[in-house]
């Protein structure tokens, strides 16, 4: 798997001009805030718990100011679905995806919990795991497909998830990216023609 000079040089300028030392350090401190959320009250979370955790998962900081993460998988509209669901339906989804792991059930959680989607099902996988795991959103599916030229299908979550998934860390690994900074990569290049 390789990244063409043209591309690794879209990604240096994108590196250069949208990220700082300040905005990967402020979307680290949220991410630790929402982890320490969950782990606390974790298989009791309350709705607003979930409330709380999802605006540190959307927190950003650019230009000197807090701005969304991520748009429309954590707007306010979203949010409202998303907390319209039963506490312990919520729960299951935490300890199945965050604490177990387990991507098999992300299919069935996504069906049956309204508002919940790839974009949270995969924000929560990276939380547990920053290193591991990646934020998938079809439009960061779309950077990583420009990026390495690879076609990502797939019907299940997981099968989706893992070619994303494989991609992103492969993009970290070449350009030696912290994890905070993968979505903004993918997101610009998908973004810039």
């Amino acid at each position: 798997m390789a990244i063409s000079a043209e591309m690794l040089h879209r990604i240096m300028v994108i590196r250069k001009d949208e990220i700082t030392l300040r905005r990967i350090y402020e979307r680290k401190r949220y991410e630790d805030a929402a982890i320490a959320l969950i782990e606390y009250n974790f298989g009791k979370l309350e709705i607003w718990h979930i409330d709380m955790i999802l605006t540190f998962i959307n927190m950003d900081f650019r230009g000197g100011y807090k701005r969304d993460r991520f748009g429309y998988a954590f707007s306010e509209a979203n949010r409202k679905r998303i907390l319209s669901n039963p506490p312990e339906a919520l729960n299951e989804l935490f300890i199945e995806i965050f604490w177990r792991e387990n991507i098999d059930a992300a299919d069935d959680l996504i069906k049956r919990l309204t508002g919940v989607n790839i974009g949270f099902v995969s924000c929560l996988l990276y939380l547990k795991n920053r290193e591991r795991y990646n934020v998938m959103l079809e439009e960061l599916v779309r950077g990583a497909e420009m990026i390495f030229g690879e076609r990502i299908t797939g019907i299940s979550f997981k099968e989706k998830y893992t070619q994303f998934n494989r991609l992103a860390n492969e993009l970290k690994r070449i350009c030696n990216l912290k994890p905070q900074e993968v979505d903004i990569i993918l997101w610009r290049i998908q973004k810039t023609p």
